[in-house]
C-alpha cells in the first residue's frame, strides 16, 4: 500500500466541452486541489491506503480529465476518484468516472484540505469497502 504514480486511462465516451473558468478560478482551484491531494497523501500514510495523485482519465476523444486522486478499494470495485465539487457537478467528472466504473466524490477544500483522521475514516466508511475482505483495514470496522 502507499502512494502510486499518476495513471492515464482511456475511456470510450463522446466528447464533452470543459468550461475553462477565469484565471482566478483556476488558481483557487489549483490551490484547493493541492491541499486536498496533500491531505489524502497524509491519510494514505496513516491509514495504509493506496492512492494515486493526480489521476487522469481520458475520454475517447483524448480529452484529459484530471482528478485530484484515485483511492483504491473504496466506493466501487474500481475505487473512488476525487475532484472538486464544480468539476463533479458542472464539468462532467462525476459522469465520466461513474460511466467508467468508479465512484466519484466532489470534495471541498474547507473539509478535506487538511488531514483529520476521524473525518477521513468516516468518509471512507461512508464510501464503503470494495476490496477483498482479508485486506480490509482494521480501522475500518473498529471504533473511532
Amino acid at each position: 500500500m502507499g502512494i502510486a504514480r499518476p495513471v492515464n486511462i482511456v475511456v470510450r465516451r463522446p466528447a464533452r466541452g470543459m468550461r475553462q473558468g477565469t484565471a482566478n478560478e483556476r488558481m483557487v482551484g489549483d490551490r484547493s486541489r493541492g491541499k486536498i491531494a496533500e491531505a489524502w497523501q497524509a491519510a494514505a500514510a496513516d491509514l495504509g491506503l493506496t492512492i494515486v495523485t493526480p489521476f487522469i482519465l481520458r475520454a475517447s476523444d483524448g480529452q484529459p480529465y484530471r482528478y485530484i486522486g484515485w483511492i483504491k478499494d473504496f466506493g466501487a470495485d474500481a475505487g473512488t476518484l476525487i475532484c472538486l465539487p464544480d468539476q463533479w457537478d458542472d464539468l462532467g467528472y462525476g459522469d465520466l468516472a461513474e460511466e467508467s466504473g468508479y465512484y466519484c466524490s466532489g470534495l471541498y477544500a474547507e473539509s478535506y484540505g487538511s488531514y483529520n483522521r476521524k473525518h477521513f475514516i468516516e468518509t471512507l466508511r461512508d464510501w464503503g469497502w470494495f476490496g477483498p475482505d482479508e485486506q480490509k483495514p482494521q480501522w475500518y470496522a473498529g471504533s473511532l
